[in-house]
């Protein structure tokens, strides 16, 4: 019997060591924010499919597809857009199947594109109380500044087997870790590369990330931000008129926040008093430093505020007050937004909304009709 036992777990080995992985998820923004994995079978392939549904929203599946499937689709889809317009149901219509080989292929397509590895941390296997790290079906983007973990908690350490925790973390936690390691089976992995962190013992010493280039643009109060180092400059932060000093490790905003309900014109008139303007979040840091102020903070009640992103040219393309266009790459988007909900009314503006259901989602970004009265956040 424990040989048969044996026996079954190397097939099984064997099978996910040789299968493709593959990003799975229904009807999200882009590819790129998917955050489950699948396995697919020894006959199925990576795909990708856009959907525009009946609001007018664009979505994307991912997932596995049978081989076959992507032969049918052959020369007319692979690597290139359909030039027919497929209806899928009595509602949505596909119009765009990809498919790819080869693992995690799938997290682009369709003409949308992958985050940039300068310009994120590595994807990371994140997952708690696995028998087995190769397992996880869960992954994370991880900040700029983090690695890849993989490790046993010290509460698992009594236990007959092997209990794993993979998950995302700071070299500090990594010297922690190569000291305290909780079980002799598993010596604690500590990596920077892509989905490295489903094997024990791989451990980078002294790891320092590359720095990012700052971003600059043209905003008349701030000429330079800069992120992630502890030797960047601290931005300056005059705290008369309401105004508080934001700051970690990632970045630096000198914010405003009102709690007044207005028009976005108005606001930006509001802000402009007081030498500012709507927000600018244009790296990703910045909006979860902000969501993390609004969620914890029972003072800021409103159910969504103003940011200074807004469709200026009406043509589904977003910019930021001072006119450097939104970085797909940068951006905070709900599910299944923008979606010009109510084209009738021109969904142009962009709120921080309240998610009362779902605290990981909660003010994320929001089109809204610019005549919507809410609260708004300046910045200077």
């Amino acid at each position: 019997m424990k040989q048969l036992l044996l026996l079954c777990l190397f097939f099984t080995f064997l099978v996910q060591s040789n299968a493709t992985r593959c990003f799975e998820c229904q009807n999200i923004p882009y590819p790129r924010a998917c955050s489950k994995l699948a396995i697919c079978s020894s006959d199925e392939n990576c795909f990708t499919e856009q959907i525009v549904t009946t609001s007018g929203s664009i979505v994307y599946n991912i997932g596995c597809t049978h081989k076959q499937r992507c032969s049918i689709i052959g020369d007319r889809l692979v690597g290139k857009r359909t030039s027919n317009i497929t209806r899928r149901s009595s509602t949505d219509i596909s119009t765009c199947i990809e498919c790819c080989h080869g693992d995690f292929c799938n997290n682009q397509g369709c003409g949308t594109k992958a985050v940039p590895v300068e310009q994120r941390g590595p994807y990371c296997y994140k997952c708690d109380s696995l028998l087995d790290p190769k397992a996880c079906s869960n992954v994370a983007v991880c900040l700029q500044n983090e690695l890849c973990l993989l490790y046993s908690p010290v509460e698992f350490a009594g236990l007959p087997e092997t209990i794993y925790k993979g998950t995302c973390g700071k070299q500090s936690d990594c010297n922690v870790l190569s000291h305290t390691a909780s079980s002799s089976r598993c010596s604690p992995t500590c990596c920077n590369t892509d989905f490295c962190n489903d094997q024990c013992g791989v451990f980078v010493h002294n790891y320092k990330p590359p720095l990012p280039t700052p971003t600059r643009h043209t905003h008349s109060h701030v000429t330079d931000v800069t992120t992630s180092t502890s030797s960047a400059p601290t931005k300056i932060c005059d705290t008369n008129d309401g105004y508080i000093h934001l700051k970690n490790s990632e970045a630096d905003l000198c914010v405003r926040i009102g709690t007044h309900n207005v028009q976005w014109d108005d606001a930006q008139t509001k802000c402009q008093k007081d030498g500012g303007d709507l927000v600018v979040l244009d790296t990703v840091s910045k909006a979860l430093l902000l969501r993390r102020t609004l969620a914890g903070d029972p003072h800021y009640a409103e159910t969504a505020y103003w940011i200074g992103a807004k469709d200026f040219s009406n043509k589904n393309q977003y910019s930021w007050i001072n006119h450097t266009p939104v970085n797909a790459f940068m951006t905070d988007w709900d599910l299944g937004e923008p979606n010009n909900y109510k084209p009738a009314h021109e969904q142009r503006c962009v709120c921080m909304f309240r998610n009362t259901h779902n605290a990981d989602r909660n003010f994320q970004w929001h089109d809204k009709h610019c005549g919507y009265r809410c609260g708004f956040i300046c910045e200077r």
